[in-house]
């Protein structure tokens, strides 16, 4: 799972309505949660950019680990054999529903 420290949330956008719960320190999505945000795609939960860092060929999958500006790392997976590069700049979405929040001592919120 992706663990996003709140703290670095400038990095990020959630829907206009969407309800971080109290008491929140950090953000988990799972890799396959995230997906390819195509130009022009509705707005879904939560949206990140990243740059490319690697991309791991696995399977019928491939797992794409990225970074943030601020270098922090974020691992998203797509179907196939993925023409994504190095050092793509792109941006990454998943519903609000798939999200994890966290508080202070580990323990999940929603």
């Amino acid at each position: 799972m992706n663990l996003l420290p709140m703290e670095i949330s400038t990095y990020w956008s959630l829907a206009e309505g969407s309800r971080v719960p109290s008491g929140t320190i950090s953000l988990g999505v799972r890799p396959e949660d995230l997906h390819l945000l195509e130009p022009g795609s509705p707005d879904s939960g939560f949206k990140i950019d990243a740059t490319v860092a690697a991309v791991e060929l696995v399977g019928a999958e491939s797992y794409v680990h990225g970074v943030l500006p601020n270098q922090q790392p974020i691992v998203f997976r797509v179907p196939g054999r993925s023409r994504i590069v190095v050092d793509e700049p792109l941006t990454v979405h998943a519903d609000f529903d798939s999200l994890h929040f966290f508080d202070a001592s580990g323990k999940r919120l929603n």
